[in-house]
């Protein structure tokens, strides 16, 4: 039974893709490969900008600025449509429409039922300028709610009085072990560049300053979307927007990888790093216990704790058989997150649903 899906993802400038907008990316290929019709609806009335409902001039930069000029995916059975705000005569009639982030909710809820059974695609916490009750409201508005993580599912079970539902990230199978972790002798440490603090970049900066000053030989590499000016200092390697295939041997360049997010939906990078054999170092930011659990798939601490954070990397940098021992588990857990397994479960919930 092929389906006809719409998806809203908000506003974004497609040189920089979140890693929310890149995994309803892998869901639409790949259910769109399956047969079902995708339609993928940019909301260019929201986002980024001090204005609420911009002019058509802001709204025609944002379009151009929002259709994926890269090949981020097949495109074969999907629509793009950048739109100027979500409502009846802008979203196609259907059978399931997908909201992707809180900033969609609104619109998706206010439609009539030809355009299809409401879901929710919950993908982090978002109470950035909002307060929790506030989060919590869009998950009681009887879609169908579906959280990408086992935290984020245990809260909104607690605020839905209707179904709810598990379904965990996929790791790109563009990602593996490529060189052996038993061989990864001369440690490089990587971690990614994203000039935000919540994500946890300037501890891992602050973090590795100590372990460069008392393990000089020890090399460094760093990858990102954004342009790193002076922060980064001259002893690391840094890797400006790369491709699926530069990450991937990156990653396997790494024998430890490190991330100090202080709160995440999942831990998508975390995760991609372990599937290609990096001892995983990262702060309990919540989206990564469904992989991460302290000296045995990964090396934990407290979010926003340097001294901690340098503690673990210095951990797996004198401990070696550990950090073989760990990283080996690592790549075998993240074999339970995969595409083929998502789609299916996807496809599940949403025909249970129909």
């Amino acid at each position: 039974l092929n389906m006809n899906i719409t998806i809203v993802l908000p506003w974004y400038d497609y040189n920089l893709p979140s890693g929310g907008i890149l995994n309803m990316y892998g869901y639409a290929e790949r259910l769109a490969c399956k047969g079902h019709k995708i339609t993928i609806l940019y909301d260019c009335g929201k986002g980024k900008g001090k204005l609420k409902i911009p002019n058509i001039i802001t709204y025609n930069k944002r379009r151009k600025k929002t259709i994926s000029k890269k090949k981020l995916y097949k495109k074969k059975n999907i629509t793009e449509i950048a739109v100027y705000s979500i409502n009846d005569k802008t979203v196609p009639d259907g059978d399931f429409v997908i909201a992707t982030a809180l900033i969609t909710v609104g619109g998706v809820n206010g439609l009539s039922k030809c355009k299809g059974k409401k879901v929710y695609f919950i993908q982090g916490f978002e109470n950035w300028g909002i307060s929790d009750r506030e989060v919590y409201k869009t998950y009681e508005l009887g879609m169908i709610n579906i959280a990408v993580s086992s935290w984020l599912y245990n809260i909104v079970k607690e605020h839905t009085f209707n179904s709810a539902y598990y379904l965990p990230n996929a790791v790109d199978d563009d990602f593996g072990c490529d060189n052996a972790i038993e061989e990864r002798n001369n440690i490089i440490i990587g971690f990614m560049y994203v000039p935000i603090k919540s994500k946890g970049t300037y501890d891992v900066l602050e973090s590795i300053e100590i372990i460069h000053r008392k393990y000089p030989t020890i090399k460094f590499e760093a990858f990102g979307v954004y342009s790193v000016n002076d922060e980064l200092p001259k002893y690391v390697r840094y890797t400006y927007n790369p491709t699926r295939v530069q990450l991937r041997d990156l990653y396997n360049r790494c024998s430890i990888f490190v991330t100090a997010s202080w709160l995440e939906g999942f831990g998508l990078t975390a995760a991609e790093s372990m599937k290609c054999g990096c001892c995983l170092v990262t702060t309990d930011s919540k989206g990564i216990r469904d992989f991460s659990f302290d000296c045995k798939t990964a090396l934990i601490c407290k979010p926003r704790d340097v001294k901690g954070l340098t503690k673990k990397i210095e951990m797996a940098i004198n401990e070696n058989d550990r950090r073989i021992e760990i990283a080996n588990a690592g790549v075998k857990i993240i074999e339970n997150f995969n595409w083929d397994k998502n789609v299916s479960q996807l496809e599940k919930i949403l025909k249970d649903n129909l």
